[in-house]
Formats: C-alpha cells, sequence, structure tokens
C-alpha cells in the first residue's frame, strides 16, 4: 500500500502539487492522467524522494527505495555505451551481485527483445529500442513497484503493443506499476486504477470501473418513431434524447428505462437494440477537466 497524505509542492509561485491524497494498493495498475504540467511528474517525483515536498507525506508501506524501479519521461543514455554493458552497469549500481547479473542481464534482453542487439551501440537504436532499454533498467532489480513516466510516448503501435504486454506480465506476478500518461487508451487497456490530476489536484481517483459508473446511460433502438411518440418520450424526462431511431437516456433518466420500453411497444414500436453502457473515460476526462 502507498499512501499519500496532503501532498503539496510549489516551484516558486507556481503550484505544482496542491493537497494530493490518494491511497494506491499494492499490486495495482495505476494510471495517472493529466494534461502537461498538471503535476503528474512531480508527483511522481515525490513518491520515488526525488523531490521533497512542501508538507503532506508519503508512506511506502514495506517497501524500500532498493524495491522501486523508475523509467523517467526523458531518459538520457550514454550514447557510445553497448546495450549489455549498459544494462549490467544497472544492475550493479541497484546492488546486485556479478553471478545474479550474468543470468539476469541475458533474460531481460530477452525480454525486452534486445537481445540480438546487445552488442549495439545505444547511439544506433532506434526510439522504440531505447524506450525498451529504460524499461529493463527499471526492472533490472526485479523491483516490487515500478513507475512509468509517460511509457508510450513517441513509439509506433508495435513497441506500444509490447510495453503493454510486459505491463500485464507485471501485474500478473503482483508488481505495482504506477504509470503516468495523457493517452486514454493506456488507462482503458492497462489499468486497474486511475488518478485524474488538473492544477495539481486529483479531481477523480479510484477503481477505473467504479469511477466510469456514476452516470451510466441506456440506447434503445427502434423502428421509425411516429411524431406522437416522439414528443410522448421527450416529455417524460430532459435527459432522454431521440435521433432517428436511437433513443438514449443519460444519467438521471435511466431509471425510467421500464417505463420507456412500455410506452414503445404500446405505441407501436419494434425495438431492434437494447444496450447498457457507462460513461466512457473520455467523458470522465473531459468532466474532470471542466469542473
Amino acid at each position: 500500500m502507498i499512501q499519500v497524505e496532503e501532498l503539496s509542492k510549489r516551484y516558486g509561485t507556481t503550484v505544482a502539487l496542491d493537497r494530493v491524497t490518494v491511497a494506491i494498493p499494492e499490486g495495482a495498475i495505476w494510471g495517472i492522467l493529466g494534461h502537461n504540467g498538471s503535476g503528474k511528474s512531480t508527483f511522481l517525483k515525490c513518491l520515488l524522494g526525488f523531490l521533497l515536498p512542501d508538507s503532506g507525506r508519503v508512506v511506502l508501506e514495506g517497501i524500500t527505495q532498493r524495491e522501486m524501479g523508475y523509467l523517467a519521461e526523458h531518459v538520457f543514455f550514454p550514447k557510445h555505451e553497448h546495450v549489455a554493458d549498459y544494462l549490467h552497469t544497472a544492475g550493479q549500481i541497484s546492488g546486485i551481485s556479478g553471478s545474479t547479473l550474468r543470468t539476469r542481464v541475458p533474460y531481460l534482453l530477452e525480454q525486452v527483445r534486445l537481445w540480438q542487439a546487445r552488442a549495439w551501440q545505444i547511439r544506433d537504436c532506434s526510439k522504440g529500442m531505447r524506450q525498451q532499454l529504460g524499461i529493463a533498467q527499471a526492472i533490472v532489480h526485479d523491483p516490487r513497484l515500478v513507475i512509468l513516466d509517460e511509457p508510450m510516448e513517441g513509439l509506433d503501435p508495435t513497441w506500444q503493443h509490447r510495453i503493454r504486454a510486459m505491463i500485464r506480465g507485471w501485474r500478473a506476478v503482483g508488481k505495482t506499476v504506477l504509470m503516468s500518461t495523457h493517452r486514454l487508451s493506456d488507462i482503458t487497456e492497462l489499468c486497474s486504477h486511475v488518478s485524474i490530476f488538473r492544477s495539481g489536484r486529483v479531481v477523480t481517483a479510484g477503481k477505473l470501473d467504479e469511477v466510469l459508473v456514476p452516470q451510466p446511460r441506456v440506447t434503445i433502438v427502434v423502428t421509425l418513431l411516429n411524431t406522437t411518440l416522439l414528443e410522448d418520450l421527450t416529455s417524460l424526462h430532459p435527459q432522454i434524447q431521440v435521433e432517428q431511431n436511437t433513443i438514449t437516456l443519460a444519467a438521471e433518466a435511466v431509471p425510467l428505462k421500464e417505463t420507456v420500453l412500455y410506452r414503445l411497444l404500446d405505441g407501436g414500436a419494434e425495438i431492434i437494440q437494447l444496450t447498457h453502457e457507462r460513461r466512457s473515460l473520455e467523458e470522465l476526462y473531459l468532466e474532470a477537466m471542466s469542473a
């Protein structure tokens, strides 16, 4: 469990974090969503101990700094170093013995698909290859907590797919992962939890399934409606919308579903499709940004 309580940080007059409070359970894949400058990177650096907050505290229950792995948003590699040598050095810095590294380095290079490039100089690697090397460096010491700052940025779909597969594998073995991103697809495809940052504050946080539930939606597709039936339905509630042959009940109108169905059938309409939907992450994000 990671407990963050009333965390605040300023850079001069700029508020980077404003009384952030979250509780991150062990084994979660926690997505941190927000626009550039919303406080995501500052939050991660405070967790890592790279920055001292002005107030508040971070409690890492049962996790030492040696059990944390980190991929920065911008990784600066020694370009003349060879891929395998770099990872070996990173392992030594993390306190791994030479005998362990002799098996750990080849294993990780296979995992990130860099074994064939192990003798390459880093300057000859593509951005995707360097990002994979950065991830291998972050987990070279097999940490319990992995922190990734914009891991998909600038990568083509193939490399994104590979990184997603690795993150799913970490969850399967019980690692806790914190991942900042501004890509909604990263959250929906990978994360069990999400927090949305805006101007240094957390405006929404929790299990992904739970934060998307509060505004459900019912969509009913029918044969074409006559004018009388159309007016009857829209008069029931302002959150009932009709467009051609599709009726949408949003939020507060959802409890009227049975009434709407009865009136449709009574009016001679044929129901083609009935679906229950939850709000999308995009809708949640836009609501949070405009709140």
